[in-house]
C-alpha cells in the first residue's frame, strides 16, 4: 500500500534553547524520518499569505499578536 505524503505545520520559536523549543526540534526531527514535510514558521513570516505577528512589541503584546496569528 503507497502512503500518501502528509504535513505538518508546526508552530514554534526558530532560534532558543529552551525546553520546550528543544522537544519540538526533536519532534521535528522524529516527523521528519516518517517523510513528513516539516515547515517551521515564527513571528514575522507568512503562512498562505497570511502574516504572523508577534515580532514586535512588548513581549506580552508579541506572545497575543503570535496567538491571533497562529489561530487564523
Amino acid at each position: 500500500m503507497n502512503n500518501p505524503r502528509k504535513d505538518l505545520w508546526l508552530f514554534r520559536r526558530e532560534e532558543s534553547s529552551g525546553g520546550a523549543e528543544i522537544a519540538a526540534k526533536r519532534l521535528v526531527q522524529q516527523f521528519e524520518t516518517l517523510n513528513y514535510e516539516v515547515v517551521r514558521i515564527k513571528a514575522g513570516g507568512q503562512v498562505a499569505n497570511l502574516p504572523v505577528r508577534g515580532n514586535r512589541g512588548p513581549g506580552w503584546i508579541q506572545l497575543l499578536q503570535y496567538a491571533n496569528s497562529a489561530n487564523q
